[in-house]
């Protein structure tokens, strides 16, 4: 029996042999899913990652074709040639998308043999998850894991192309780098070279992408892996892939209509099995924006400016928005962190205590800059201090001068 996949090159994958494909000659390569002998004629099933096709062998046509076929058993790896024939109208499985034809087998080479597997590969078939676990390979064969990965794939592709088309540059960032405080505990990688030393895996590609910004990249995407050393939870893993994408000049450009591009994606899903159930859930920018606060806080300030004749740009209030935020968040984080870890044991609680109450405090934080801002501008409008406005707009020190002047945040 030959066992070489010598002259059986793939010409066709299984999933897309259709009625149109008739009396062609086609070699298939993959996993045998079961066989059936109904007495003289042996029906194979044939797998590959795009789906199956039925391969039949008639004994009285080829009987050592029939008895290697008789032999193989479920995941064998095998290589199929033959003639692409129309079945029988009564004949035709309506469930499979190659229903309607079979391959009459002339050649079968096996490739690889297999013992009995742990489970059954199908979908379904329910498996207890650590078995899953441990057979991964094995796992990953059934049909729902290869479209995951299929689907997976189209749509990082379809992202991956539509910011080509927008002028951005995909850039590696080092994985081994510099501890930087962050969310979340560092991932240590020990230094051989630097004993003592460690290296950290990175949380997210921020300073990197700071760094390209500074660099004149201009417009940067990468598609990369993260690590964080916290505590398993729904929606996180240790490891987790982020889209990170990041527009220089964003006064000029503020926001790219890049992020969830409803018109790339139905190109995609409408050719797939996969729909997308709430396509109100895609907003353009200006119908995100209005419903967040801030918007709405700085639409009333530019709105109550120019009916007094002064001129403030949105862009430039949502920044201003964000830093005294931020700025306030830090604060209000640090010390509400400190409390928390006093509070649930030094030794234990610190750190939990200070990143919980750091993440609370900047959400108050920016709640109180936006207050602060707002608090501000009203004055200044009240004392018609127009010349005052424009200069603390874009002079951030002279802002924080009038902010101590009005004792606003005090």
């Amino acid at each position: 029996m030959n066992t070489s996949i010598h002259g059986m090159k793939r010409t066709v994958w299984c999933g897309e042999l259709r009625a149109a494909d008739a009396e062609k000659e086609v070699t298939v390569n993959g996993w045998c899913e079961r066989t059936r002998d109904n007495g003289g004629v042996l029906f194979l099933l044939l797998r590959d990652r795009t789906g199956t096709i039925q391969c039949t062998f008639d004994k009285s046509v080829n009987a050592e074709l029939f008895d290697i076929a008789f032999g193989v058993r479920t995941e064998y790896v095998l290589a199929i040639r033959g003639k692409v024939v129309l079945r029988d109208a009564n004949a035709i499985n309506k469930k499979m998308p190659t229903g309607e034809v079979e391959i009459a087998v002339t050649d079968i080479r096996v490739l690889s043999k297999s013992e009995t597997t742990p489970f059954e590969i199908s979908d379904n078939k329910e498996v207890n998850d650590q078995l899953r676990l441990k057979y991964r390979y094995l796992d990953l064969r059934r049909p729902s894991m290869q479209r995951n990965l299929a689907l997976r794939h189209r749509v990082t592709q379809i992202a991956r192309n539509y910011f080509d088309e927008q002028g951005f540059l995909e850039i590696e960032t080092p994985m081994l780098q510099k501890s930087t405080p962050e969310g979340a505990r560092d991932y240590l990688v020990p230094s051989r070279v630097h004993p003592g030393k460690f290296y950290a895996l990175p949380q997210s590609p921020q300073q990197y992408k700071q760094l390209l910004m500074l660099s004149g990249v201009d417009r940067y995407l990468q598609i990369t892996r993260c690590f964080r050393d916290e505590d398993l939870r729904a929606d996180r893993q240790p490891e987790t892939t982020i889209r990170q994408y990041q527009s220089d000049f964003k006064y000029i450009v503020r926001y790219l209509s890049c992020g969830n591009d409803r018109r790339k994606l139905d190109e995609y899903f409408q050719t797939t099995e996969f729909q997308l159930d709430h396509p109100e859930a895609f907003l353009d920018w200006l119908s995100a924006v209005t419903n967040d606060r801030r918007y709405r806080k700085a639409k009333e300030l530019i709105e109550t400016t120019e009916g007094k004749g002064g001129k403030i740009d949105m862009c430039v209030l949502l920044d201003m928005y964000e830093e005294r935020g931020e700025a306030r968040g830090i604060e209000k984080g640090i010390a509400q962190g400190e409390a928390r870890g006093i509070e649930k044991g030094i030794a234990q609680g610190e750190a939990r205590g200070m990143a919980k109450g750091i993440s609370q405090g900047i959400l108050q934080g920016i709640s109180q800059g936006i207050e602060e801002i707002n608090a501000l501008y009203q004055c200044l409008l009240a004392d018609n201090r127009m010349e005052d406005i424009q200069k603390a707009i874009m002079d951030t020190d002279y802002q924080k001068e009038l902010l101590q002047e009005y004792r606003i945040g005090e």
